[in-house]
C-alpha cells in the first residue's frame, strides 16, 4: 500500500489515525471557538465543514446535518468546486444516519456527476465507498453494495488512509454475512482484523466484533455471539466508536434471546439498546431495537398485559419503518429465524 494522500476536510479528520472521544470533542471545542472569531469567509466554511464532521462521528445526526447545510452554501457562495462533492457526500452520508434516503440518494448522485466532471477517481471512490455504507446497505442491497465496495477498495488501496480501508472491508463483511457468504466474510474479517491490529485503530473494534456476532449468530454459535458483544461494548468510551452501541446491545439482545438466557438479561440488552439509540444511533438502529423489543415480548410472554406492551413496540416501530420506506425488508411478524435478527 502506498503513502496515504491526505483527504479533503473533514473527511482528513473522519479517517485520521488513532481517534478518540477526547479527542474528538476537543476538536469540536476548538471548531466552535474559531467560528466564534473568524471572519476569511473560506475558513468559516472549512470550519463548519469540519464541525459537520464531528458531529456526524459523533453520532449527532441533527447538528452535523445542519452544519453541513451551512458548509455547501458557503462552498456554493464561494465557488469552492473542488470541496463541494465532498461536503455533498458528507451531507448524504448524513442524511443516511438520519434515515431519510431520498433526500440521501439525490445528493449522493450530484456529488458523482461532480467527480465525474472533474475527473476525481479518489472522489468518486470515497463516494461509492459512502453510498454503499450509508445508503444501500440499509436498503438491504447488500449484492450492489458489496459490488461498490468493492471497485472503490481497488482504487483507494493505493493511496487511501489506512482507517478508510478498514472501514471498507468491515463494510463488506457486512455485506458478505446478509448474503450467507460465510467463507469469504471470514476472509475479509481476518483482513480487517489484521489491519486494525496493526494500526491500533480501537475505533473501528466495536464494528469488527458486531460483524463477528453477527456471523456467530447465523452459524449457531450464540455463546460466541454473546461474548463478541460483551467485548465490544467494554471497548466503547474514548477509543471505541459510540455509534455502534446500540447495535451492540441490540445483537446481544437477539444472542441473548437465542440462548434461552434469563428474561431480565435480555429485556435488558434491548431496554439500552433503544435508550442509546435514542440518544446517538442510526434511526434504522432505533427502529429495528424497538422492533426487537416488541418481537420478544409478543413471543415470549402468554400474560396480555405484556404482549399488549409489545404491541405498542411494534407499532412504534412500523411507524419508523414505514416513514423510512423500509417496511417491506422487517416484518413485524414473530418470526425468530437467524436472518431476521441481524442488523
Amino acid at each position: 500500500m502506498n503513502q496515504a494522500e491526505p483527504l479533503p476536510v473533514p473527511f482528513d479528520l473522519h479517517y485520521r489515525a488513532g481517534i478518540t472521544l477526547h479527542g474528538l470533542e476537543g476538536m469540536s471545542a476548538a471548531a466552535q471557538e474559531s467560528l466564534g472569531t473568524q471572519t476569511d469567509p473560506t475558513l468559516i466554511a472549512l470550519e463548519t465543514a469540519r464541525l459537520s464532521g464531528i458531529h456526524f462521528i459523533l453520532g449527532e445526526g441533527l447538528a452535523a446535518s445542519e452544519q453541513a447545510d451551512r458548509a455547501l452554501g458557503a462552498a456554493q457562495t464561494l465557488n469552492k468546486s473542488d470541496l463541494l462533492p465532498y461536503w455533498l457526500c458528507l451531507k448524504a452520508a448524513i442524511l443516511g444516519y438520519q434515515g431519510r434516503y431520498q433526500e440521501s440518494e439525490k445528493a449522493f448522485a450530484q456529488a458523482e456527476k461532480l467527480f465525474n466532471a472533474a475527473g476525481d477517481p479518489m472522489g468518486n471512490a470515497l463516494r461509492g465507498h459512502l453510498f454503499a455504507r450509508e445508503y444501500l446497505r440499509d436498503q438491504r442491497q447488500f449484492a450492489k453494495a458489496f459490488e461498490y465496495l468493492s471497485v472503490a477498495f481497488q482504487v483507494l488501496r493505493a493511496k487511501a488512509p489506512p482507517a478508510l480501508l478498514i472501514e471498507n472491508l468491515l463494510t463488506q463483511a457486512d455485506c458478505l454475512i446478509h448474503q450467507a457468504e460465510l467463507r469469504r466474510t471470514r476472509e475479509v474479517l481476518s483482513q480487517a482484523e489484521t489491519m486494525i491490529n496493526d494500526q491500533r485503530s480501537g475505533w473501528y473494534k466495536p464494528e469488527l466484533l458486531i460483524c463477528k456476532s453477527n456471523l456467530a449468530l447465523i452459524e449457531g454459535d450464540t455463546r460466541n455471539a454473546i461474548k463478541f458483544c460483551r467485548e465490544g461494548l467494554g471497548l466503547i468510551g474514548d477509543t471505541g466508536d459510540l455509534r455502534t452501541l446500540s447495535a451492540l446491545y441490540l445483537t446481544l439482545g437477539a444472542a441473548l434471546e437465542r440462548n434461552k438466557a434469563r428474561e431480565d438479561d435480555i429485556r435488558d440488552a434491548l431496554e439500552r439498546a433503544i435508550t442509546t439509540a435514542r440518544a446517538r444511533s442510526r434511526k434504522l438502529h432505533l427502529a429495528l431495537s424497538i422492533r426487537q423489543m416488541g418481537l420478544h415480548l409478543r413471543r415470549n410472554n402468554i400474560r396480555s398485559t405484556v404482549r399488549a406492551k409489545g404491541g405498542g413496540y411494534l407499532f412504534e416501530a412500523e411507524q419508523m419503518l414505514n416513514e423510512m420506506k423500509l417496511i417491506e425488508h422487517f416484518p413485524m411478524s414473530g418470526t425468530s429465524s437467524s436472518s431476521q435478527q441481524i442488523l
